[in-house]
């Protein structure tokens, strides 16, 4: 098989695995010309094409002077030229990625702050309405503030408190943990409240509005511990949870 270079017309041979391996380009061993050899293929030359035609008087001194058809020795693999479209596709996918990757960790590090956020919560709200979706609920119990609380001793151990949500987003309602402590500060007895155990019946399937404010009245039974002379130990103390 045999290929021409269009520049300075030498013949050279070549086989096939040169043609696949540079996808048909070549240079030219003579003039350095790059060129598509699987479209400059020609037959058997004859005697009188086998010699490259001269170019210039420095390019003649510098030719073979053989009636060998020389080899192609080199193959050219041409740079590719990426496309504009194919550069901003590559482009919108690296930023997709990264903007996947921002969204993890907003989720999973920064959850509650972004959708406690109160220009972030609304909009995400407005889109859920449209896409029949529900925004998760967040805590922040930081905000959740005990305004009073009183107990009072009969038969049983009676307790009226009120605590309010004093963040600027809804929240659930939550647990409340009561502890009895010694003079030390050392925990004699405790009890957890769940909602459903100090809200109304109409109330617990709800969310706690901002601002707020939850009445509530527990009794406690059963704490003998807590009781010395017939009066309550030295403190207690509510904890949300």
């Amino acid at each position: 098989m045999h290929t021409q270079c269009p520049h300075c017309q030498t013949i050279f041979r070549i086989n096939p695995a040169q043609l696949n391996a540079a996808e048909g380009f070549a240079r030219c061993n003579q003039c350095h010309n790059t060129f598509n050899a699987s479209k400059q293929l020609v037959k058997e030359p004859s005697l009188a094409s086998r010699k490259p035609k001269p170019i210039s008087d420095d390019e003649l001194n510098d030719l073979p002077n053989t009636d060998e058809v020389p080899d192609l020795d080199e193959i050219f693999v041409p740079r590719r030229r990426h496309s504009l479209l194919s550069v901003l596709f590559w482009l919108l996918v690296n930023v997709a990625f990264m903007a996947a990757l921002l969204g993890q960790y907003l989720w999973f590090a920064e959850r509650d702050r972004v959708l406690q956020h109160p220009q972030v919560r609304p909009f995400l709200d407005r889109i859920c309405h449209h896409l029949l979706c529900e925004v998760p609920t967040t805590r922040n119990l930081s905000q959740i503030h005990m305004d009073s609380q009183v107990a009072r001793q009969h038969d049983v151990i009676q307790f009226d408190a009120k605590f309010s949500n004093q963040a600027t987003f809804p929240q659930p309602y939550p647990e409340l943990l009561l502890t009895f402590e010694d003079v030390n500060g050392q925990s004699l007895a405790q009890r957890r409240f769940t909602p459903q155990e100090y809200l109304h019946q109409q109330d617990i399937d709800r969310v706690m509005q901002p601002g707020e404010v939850v009445h509530l009245q527990l009794e406690v039974v059963d704490m003998a511990n807590i009781i010395e002379n017939g009066n309550l130990m030295e403190g207690y103390k509510f904890d949300f949870i």
